[in-house]
């Protein structure tokens, strides 16, 4: 019993992570699956992942060399013209089979081979706190956290964009016992502990740091299993302990996304290399909040399949649904054998009021709640009535012409800059606070970023009476009052508007996503400060 609530404590971490194939014992022949047959057909060198039978003999007393001598056997050569290795990845535990360099006709021949069961082009992945314990109603004294041992000797691991190991969240404090005597794995980082028992970086033949470089793998390895941290906060909001939904759980990190962009990006094969590493190893539970941003067969997916083979070795995996949302069965990761999580709200808000010359109030967010501001009347405009390109969603430039100075500007979310870009345009011109309206499709979601300039993001609903205030009163103001951290708030839990959503097209009309769990303004650990904070010099971020 003390096993199984364990696993629901680890699986109830992964609840909360935002921020979601045809078996491999056919033994017919399967044509290529390859969209861009067409382009193919010219000779172009891309990587394929390749399903093939196991080596004849006993797999037990098989070794990792007799697996790639045998992946080898199905190539043309073992190097391309320019002498790069055509063998990418050799998979012995995740699935049958390797990743390589190959032409399409190249794998065309491979159909005649014994063994072949079907290949595809491999497509690029991409990566999809304080209050969360109490609002899942997790008590430190009693009830789930307490009788499952808050994770204690549990391996999660964390498939991503790596991880930050000198954080508080992942300093050991001599309270978690050693690793379990299954663990098999390693780290190639010097920090490593009794809390990150592992960390290692695929990324084609080369050998890269598995430090993260976008906080992406951070944030996620910490919302799981991060240790308490007491005083975490951002800009001064949300200030409390920090701790992770599992927080005596080991984590083992397996970077696979790469790059500056939200979450970065990767490729499937390194991503099926660190599933096989992670069932090499001996983990418990795999989480993945990464993905595909559109629907997947499952056949040609490799976290349908990556995760099939977890499941074969009694690993428990969990996936995000991706942030595509609000289009109907646009999801990802929807394999009925993963644990598709959809993203919610919270019941928490960094509030922002916004109060019309009407005296109507609007209620938005920000993560930038600047201290003693004075929350007098301004001049209240939005310059998307110009006319001119881009000043409805305040790009860059839009505001050149326009005079803003010391009003209070009203810019619509979207367009080509984030809403935070948006408020430094605002700032550059002078202008003395910015209101985000979002689109419509984003309900009741509102987010609280980290703005240098006093905001609000607002619904659109509300700014619809804005928009109505504007054109009626021939001198519209404004004024902004920051509340800070509100708890309680409603209606929560919503699902935010980026969530993946179903029905599922691809996996026979089941259900997904499985769950919902906050994934909106989650306050977790991240690899360096946004923005300069006096409060802490500890990095933790809203994502």
């Amino acid at each position: 019993m003390e096993i199984i609530n364990h696993k629901m404590i680890t699986i109830l971490a992964l609840f909360l992570l935002s921020n979601a194939c045809v078996l491999m014992t056919q033994s017919q022949r399967l044509s290529i699956t390859d969209e861009n047959q067409q382009e193919n057909s010219t000779g172009t060198i891309r990587t394929y992942i390749v399903h093939v039978e196991d080596p004849v003999g006993n797999k037990e007393l098989l070794k990792d060399q007799d697996f790639e001598s045998w992946h080898k056997s199905f190539l043309p050569n073992t190097t391309l013209d320019s002498g790069e290795p055509r063998l990418i990845h050799s998979y012995r535990y995740v699935m049958g089979g390797f990743a390589a360099k190959l032409t399409h006709e190249e794998v065309k021949a491979m159909e005649s081979m014994e063994g072949f069961l079907y290949a595809w082009p491999e497509q690029q992945l991409t990566g999809a706190t304080t209050r969360s314990p109490d609002f899942l109603g997790l008590s430190e004294w009693q009830g789930l956290w307490r009788t499952s041992s808050y994770g204690t000797g549990m391996i999660i691991g964390v498939v991503d964009s790596g991880i930050t190991p000198n954080h508080p969240s992942f300093t050991d404090d001599g309270s978690l016992p050693a690793p379990p005597l299954k663990w098999s794995g390693f780290c190639t980082l010097p920090q490593c502990n009794n809390k990150v028992i592992g960390a290692v970086a695929f990324r084609g033949r080369t050998n890269p740091s598995p430090e993260d470089e976008n906080g992406h793998g951070t944030h996620v390895s910490s919302t799981a299993a991060g240790n308490p941290v007491y005083n975490a906060g951002f800009l001064g909001q949300a200030r409390g302990r920090a701790v992770g939904m599992a927080p005596k759980a080991h984590i083992a990190t397996y970077k696979v996304l790469y790059g500056p962009s939200p979450g970065g990006v990767g490729d499937e094969s390194d991503f099926l290399a660190g599933i096989n590493q992670a069932i090499r190893d001996g983990v418990d539970v795999l989480q993945m909040s990464l993905g595909n941003k559109r629907p997947i067969p499952l056949d040609q997916s490799s976290i349908s399949v990556g995760s099939f083979g977890a499941i074969l070795n009694n690993i428990f995996p969990s996936a995000c649904a991706m942030n595509e949302g609000p289009t109907p069965s646009v999801i990802s990761n929807d394999a009925p054998w993963v644990l598709t999580v959809g993203a919610s709200s919270m019941d928490r808000k960094i509030k922002v009021t916004v109060r019309l010359g009407n005296n109507m109030e609007l209620d938005g967010e920000s993560g930038y709640q600047p201290e003693n501001y004075n929350s007098q009347e301004f001049p209240l405009v939005f310059p998307g009535f110009s006319g001119i390109q881009g000043a409805e969603t305040c790009e860059a430039g839009s505001l050149d012409s326009l005079d803003v100075q010391g009003k209070i500007v009203v810019c619509l979310a979207g367009g080509n800059s984030g809403n935070s870009d948006k408020g430094e345009v605002v700032k550059a011109a002078n202008g003395e606070a910015i209101i985000i309206v979002n689109p419509v499709n984003y309900g009741f979601t509102t987010i609280s970023e980290p703005y240098t300039i006093p905001a609000a993001q607002l619904t659109n609903a509300d700014g619809q009476k804005i928009g109505a205030y504007l054109r009626a009163w021939q001198n519209p103001v404004a004024s902004l009052t920051f509340k800070g951290t509100q708890l309680g708030t409603s209606p929560a839990p919503t699902v935010a508007f980026f969530s993946g959503r179903g029905p599922s097209l691809n996996n026979g009309g089941i259900i997904k996503p499985d769950i919902i769990g906050p994934g909106v303004n989650i306050l977790a650990a991240w690899h360096r400060q946004v923005v300069q904070d006096p409060n802490t010099n500890i990095a933790f971020n809203f994502r």
